[in-house]
């Protein structure tokens, strides 16, 4: 269960805003363990990566053959237009309801938003 004692640890799987950084291979695997270890939620950041961008996967994490607790994506999930999610472990999502909090986001419900997502998943 999560308290406000654990942490957190964010990264963008393949660095492309940070010069086009690729981590070894074995990087995530190995820093997910000793995160987990100590009950350190995950964050990847999929904004520049996600949706099939690096070709081989649709994902980054994938890459490492690792899962994250949360997901940040954007960018080509709207193929342009301003769009966002976050996703998370079913654990996470249920602990927003415990503490009394809401998932915000700018952009949430914008039927023009989510015309533009379901358009660019229709041809992926």
């Amino acid at each position: 269960m999560l308290d406000e004692n654990d942490g957190a640890f964010i990264s963008e799987y393949m660095l492309s805003c940070g010069g086009q950084v690729i981590p070894p291979e074995n990087f995530y695997r190995e820093m997910y363990a000793v995160l987990r270890e100590k009950n350190i939620v995950c964050i990847g950041d999929e904004v520049q990566t996600g949706f099939g961008r690096l070709g081989d996967a649709f994902w980054a994490f994938e890459h490492y053959k690792v899962v994250p607790n949360i997901l940040t994506i954007g960018k080509a999930m709207g193929n342009g237009f301003p769009v966002a999610a976050v996703v998370c472990t079913k654990e996470i999502a249920e602990s927003f309801g415990r503490r009394d909090m809401e998932f915000f986001s700018t952009f949430g419900g914008n039927p023009m938003a989510m015309t533009a997502v379901s358009a660019v998943l229709d041809v992926i």
